[in-house]
């Protein structure tokens, strides 16, 4: 069973999304930014804020679907997170891609003279919310309940918006790797005001390398849609993958090398898959 991988629809629903979507999320994290520079009183606490506005993209997709095209939109929207028989080569790419990735990135970065991460203190020992007695058993043993967290945390709060509300309304006006280009973009300048929140991964700079690997991400996203039918399953688990290898692998950083590769790879698949990114259908 497949779902529809274009829907036709005015402009204004595209326009509408990313503007609530934008001012919705900024509303949260600007003044939540502001707040832990000591700059303003801001009453909700900033790890709220984050996950309120990481969960903006779906409940504006959820609000705009129910206003624009009824129940029978809202059934399409929700089937896409229920068909989950995508087969196993999309699953395993959307499950080990970003740790193949990091691996790749490290080994590369170690064997042309970068000193090689320490495995045994991977990031989530030292940025998870959780108390030291939790790793008395090693941090392995926190990964069921760490991607359990982020797959019903931001990566469903954004994937039923980007993926389900604005990828198939895109394709259905241009090619897929157009709408790709147009979500990854947009996707990664919505993270504008996490860069100036203190402890986010670009917090100082990096912040034209994020949007780069955004929108060379959303070509892998717009693929792994279109391959499986209309399905968010992979996505979802594509998304939380990513910020799963991010805490739990240890890994040397090397942002343009991680372009590079992952522009390799979506080029590989547009050449390999011309129909899943030429266009919607």
């Amino acid at each position: 069973m497949s779902l529809p991988l274009s829907l036709p629809s005015r402009r204004y629903a595209i326009v509408l999304f990313f503007g609530l979507t934008f001012a919705l999320t900024w509303g949260l994290w600007i003044p939540s930014a502001l707040a832990a520079q000591g700059r303003l009183a801001f009453p909700i606490p900033a790890t709220l804020a984050g996950l309120l506005g990481a969960w903006a993209p779906s409940l504006v997709a959820l609000v705009l679907t129910l206003v624009l095209d009824g129940r029978r939109g809202m059934r399409l929207l929700l089937r896409r997170l229920t068909l989950w028989r995508v087969g196993w080569p999309p699953t395993l790419f959307a499950l080990g891609w970003p740790a193949l990735l990091s691996l790749a990135v490290t080994g590369l970065t170690v064997l042309s003279g970068s000193p090689p991460p320490d495995f045994a203190h991977p990031p989530v020992v030292r940025v998870y919310p959780a108390p030291p007695e939790a790793f008395q058993a090693g941090f392995l043993p926190l990964l069921p309940l760490v991607f359990l967290t982020q797959l019903f945390g931001s990566s469903l709060g954004e994937e039923m918006g980007w993926r389900g509300f604005a990828l198939p309304r895109l394709q259905a006006r241009m090619s897929a790797l157009q709408a790709s280009l147009v979500i990854g973009l947009l996707w990664g300048l919505w993270h504008f005001p996490r860069q100036w929140t203190p402890g986010q991964p670009f917090d100082g700079g990096g912040f034209g390398w994020l949007v780069l690997a955004l929108v060379l991400n959303a070509v892998l996203y717009t693929w792994l849609f279109n391959i499986v039918g209309g399905s968010l399953v992979p996505a979802l688990l594509l998304h939380t993958s990513q910020a799963v290898t991010g805490l739990f692998l240890a890994a040397t950083p090397h942002p343009p090398l991680e372009g590079a590769l992952t522009a390799l790879v979506a080029l590989l698949l547009v050449r390999r898959y011309r129909s899943p990114l030429a266009g919607g259908g």
